[in-house]
């Protein structure tokens, strides 16, 4: 789907598309829905998320704030909001507000959070979908009951860590229970590793991605990892440029392994980050991309991670054709998802409170 910004009638043409997923959310008559955006948020989002919360029946408004000026979200007024809605959609143009302190007491409060910035096309095709939740969540719960997970790959990865009593986390695009966060779309499976328990070598083949960088790996990377954190970074352009975007950021929990996972939605394409002929293009598709294994380095202390790395600083790589092991099961296997198709524990895993 290409869209005209700004366009009233394409605005229209998204009302059921975001009506399906905010019924899915459980939104209900009365309820309070906050618009969270900025001055370069898509007006066609906001626009389709009013249209479709009133036709529920819901309470919404839309709070917009200065994009230059981050600091008025700093406002106790706008945490107050946050905190006083059943449902925030956060729709602003850069960065979500997933490791920010206005999001955690939020959802702490009880609050449900959803995400919603990527292109129209890939929020069609990865429409949140029962069969995407039931594989993450059985993924989650197997985070959530381990205590060793290993990665490996033939460029020459291989990572262990320590992920004992640390939470796995479901992101499958809806905010459907009370101190949820998520991402529409999204398909993965999430944990902090404890910090300082990685180990190993992290290894970037061609074709992978480094998020923020926005690049497509174009010759190997080569990271030694002691102690949970990247001690060294061998290689050409993509090593410079990783070396110094990490170089130039605050304080050495930068280089911290903050977290791991993988992608489970099997809609999902690993080229669309490129597509940036028509519209500049969201990560999404890659990070669900289904057996694609997920490198957070820095902040972890997100209100879903639970992490303790609450650095400003977070960046992450995704690689494609790795194995992953938790307490020696195979559950991702050069880059195949594996027992994908059993069934998921009724009960949440932890951390989805």
């Amino acid at each position: 789907m290409r869209l005209s910004p700004g366009s009233a009638a394409s605005a229209a043409e998204l009302v059921p598309l975001f009506r399906s997923v905010l019924e899915r959310c459980l939104v209900r008559p009365g309820e309070v829905v906050l618009l969270h955006t900025d001055t370069r948020a898509n007006p066609e989002y906001a626009a389709a998320a009013l249209g479709a919360a009133l036709e529920l029946g819901a309470s919404p408004y839309q709070l917009t704030v200065p994009t230059r000026h981050p600091q008025i979200e700093e406002l106790e007024s706008v945490a107050r909001a946050w905190e006083e809605a059943d449902l925030v959609l956060d729709l602003v143009s850069t960065g979500a507000h997933l490791f920010s302190p206005l999001n955690t007491r939020a959802v702490d409060k009880g609050t449900r959070v959803l995400r919603i910035a990527e292109p129209a096309d890939v929020l069609e095709r990865m429409t949140p979908s029962d069969e995407v939740r039931e594989r993450t969540r059985h993924y989650a719960d197997r985070l959530s009951a381990g205590h060793a997970l290993t990665v490996t790959s033939p460029a020459g990865t291989r990572l262990e860590m320590d992920i004992g009593d640390r939470a796995g986390v479901a992101q499958y695009g809806l905010a459907d229970e009370p101190s949820r966060w998520d991402h529409w779309p999204s398909g993965l499976a999430l944990v902090a590793p404890r910090e300082g328990s990685v180990r190993g070598r992290l290894v970037l083949d061609v074709g992978d991605l480094v998020f923020t960088l926005g690049r497509f790996v174009g010759e190997p990377v080569s990271c030694a990892i002691d102690d949970g954190r990247i001690t060294e970074i061998c290689g050409g352009v993509d090593a410079l440029l990783l070396r110094e975007w990490l170089d130039a950021q605050e304080g050495d929990g930068s280089r911290l392994i903050g977290l791991v996972g993988w992608g489970t939605d099997h809609r999902a394409r690993w080229d669309r980050v490129a597509w940036h002929f028509h519209e500049a293009a969201g990560t999404m598709d890659a990070e669900s991309f289904a057996g694609g294994v997920r490198i957070g380095l820095g902040n972890n202390a997100s209100s879903m991670l639970r992490g303790e790395n609450a650095c400003r600083s977070h960046i992450d790589i995704q690689l494609r054709g790795c194995t992953v092991t938790v307490d020696r099961e195979v559950l991702v296997e050069d880059g195949r998802l594996i027992k994908a198709t059993s069934k998921t524990s009724a009960s949440p895993t932890r951390g989805e409170r």
